[in-house]
């Protein structure tokens, strides 16, 4: 009885890793997924019918987003999400355009990559090596994010 203990305990020791990289590269679709779902919701919005300062309010004039962020925190006064370990906001680009972007809460341990999707609608992520975005003050320049910009990629990514 032991023995098997023991090579449980093994097993596990040494699955670890696996199971953290699994959990942060589910982190990362997660985040992807749902930027797109806002962007499309986003893009929806009839000019005119309401001004989308914040990521938090177009939570509230597409009411149907709530079911995919029930575990998410606004903060900020709704200027930022906080959901599955990536923060989430909107920045309304000079043109009008919602630019949407998410970015690790903490790298390594919540995520990796940052993410952004343009007026245009263009999804792109940044494998983010160097940890330069993250936490809640660490978000993706917009001018960094154009999709041609150095180590942009259309998502998904594809890791090395």
């Amino acid at each position: 009885m032991l023995t098997l203990a023991g090579v449980a305990l093994v097993v596990l020791w040494l699955s670890r890793p696996r199971l953290r990289d699994f959990a942060l590269s589910e982190n990362e679709a997660d985040a992807w997924q749902l930027l797109e779902r806002f962007g499309l919701a986003a893009g929806d919005v009839e000019a005119g019918e309401r001004e989308l300062d914040t990521i938090g309010d177009l939570l509230v004039v597409r009411p149907e987003l709530e079911r995919w962020v029930q575990d998410g925190e606004l903060r900020e006064d709704g200027a930022l999400l906080l959901h599955r370990g990536y923060f989430f906001d909107l920045v309304e680009q000079p043109d009008g355009g919602p630019t949407l972007r998410a970015w690790p809460r903490s790298y390594g341990e919540t995520g990796w990559a940052a993410f952004v999707r343009t007026p245009a609608g263009k999804l792109v992520g940044h494998a983010n090596q160097d940890a330069s975005w993250s936490g809640p003050e660490g978000a993706p320049g917009v001018d960094d994010a154009r999709p041609a910009g150095p180590g942009w990629r259309p998502v998904p990514l594809e890791r090395p």
